[in-house]
Order: structure tokens, then sequence, then C-alpha cells
């Protein structure tokens, strides 16, 4: 994808004509959301990644991932000019405290957004990322979320649904949370189809309704 996505024709203006151009401001688009601690790395992380991406190194892609600090830190402070930016030694959670058994990060203190659906927002985003110069029209669900579901009547939060179980942030892979996300009924009228005579052809009409009891539409990116 990224070979594809930065070495074609179509991104002429990315002054990118090889892997090794690719820097970390290239990336940022998706990464912003999928692995946003790439922000502090050095462009050489870009070319590791875009080389693993292209060659279909799995054992390296494989340690990319979203880490505690991206939401326990990064993104835990939203209104960083009303709340000052996270501090150094800080982890945020829903309390304050002492952080113990580590050297670093030994605080806690409470974020003021982290059991807010704004916190989720942050990266299950509005639309487009205009802020990039080539923006890119991702996931729409908080969208979807304060324009149709909180008009609708809605109260809960992203998470009072998908942390019932905790940090295991259950979606559409936990299939507890399938069922309670959309209600299939299915009608059935089966009847025989005679032609002719002594010709008989089974059919049957099939009736299907979907109904989307989750708090954003249902698929989204």
């Amino acid at each position: 994808m990224i070979k594809n996505y930065l070495l074609s024709d179509q991104w002429k203006y990315a002054g990118v004509k090889k892997i090794e151009d690719i820097k970390i401001e290239h990336l940022m688009p998706c990464l912003e959301c999928h692995l946003p601690q790439t922000k502090f790395a050095t462009d050489d992380v870009a070319v590791e990644i875009a080389k693993a991406a292209v060659n279909g190194d799995l054992n390296t892609l494989s340690k990319l991932s979203i880490n505690c600090l991206v939401c326990h830190h990064d993104k835990a402070i939203i209104h960083q000019w009303v709340d000052g930016p996270p501090e150094d030694n800080v982890i945020y959670g829903n309390k304050s405290g002492k952080h113990e058994g580590v050297s670093y990060y030994s605080m806690i203190k409470k974020s003021p957004v982290l059991q807010e659906s704004i916190f989720c927002g942050q990266c299950h985003g509005l639309g487009p990322g205009f802020h990039y110069p080539n923006p890119v029209h991702c996931a729409m669900l908080y969208g979807s979320y304060l324009n149709a579901y909180i008009p609708s009547g809605g109260t809960k939060t992203c998470q009072d649904c998908h942390m019932e179980k905790g940090h295991f942030m259950s979606a559409y892979s936990d299939s507890d949370m399938a069922k309670k996300a959309v209600r299939v009924d299915v009608e059935t009228l089966a009847y025989y189809f005679h032609p002719k005579a002594f010709e008989w052809t089974p059919l049957a009409v099939v009736t299907v309704r979907m109904t989307c009891n989750a708090g954003h539409r249902i698929p989204d990116g």
C-alpha cells in the first residue's frame, strides 16, 4: 500500500521517488491514528516501516501497535491551552495518585476527557484530515455518533459500550458486541411455481431486515 500510495505518479508532489525518500510526514496522515507515537520518531524509522510494508515483513510490522501511552498520555489532554500539555512524568487516568512500581511516569493524574466520547473522536473521526497536505478521508464514527445517535436521543458514550469488558475494547470481532450492535430479522415464504401440468418449481421469498442498534453507523473505517 505504501509503495503504491507514495511512489506512483498520482502523488508526484509528495517529493518521494524511492523508498529512501519517505519521511515521517508522509506516513502521518495514516499513522496519526494507527501508530500515533510515530510522530516522535526519526525519518529513518519511516523508511524502515515503509520497507517492511513493501516487503511483507510481518515480523517487523507485528511489533507496531498502539501502546498504553497513546491513550493515557499523548491524547489524554485535548484542550491544552486550558489544561496544559501532557506532563512528562504523568500517566493520565480516571483518578489521581501514585503510579506504583515504576520509576518513570510515577504519577497518575485525572484526565478531563478520558471518559468522554470526544476522547475517542480524536482518532475515530469527523471526516477528512484537512490539516494535512493530502487529506485522508477515513473513520467517521464520531461524526455519525454526534450527528445521528445523539440527536435521536442516545445518551451513552463510546466507553459505555466498548469498554464493558475493560481494555479489551470489544468491537465487531467480539460476538457479544456484534449481537448487540445489529438486529437481523428474517422472514421466509415458501411456495411452488406451477408453469405447466405436472411441473412444480420450488421457490421462496426471503425478506431480511437489519436494524443498527449501535451508537453510530455500521460499517465504518
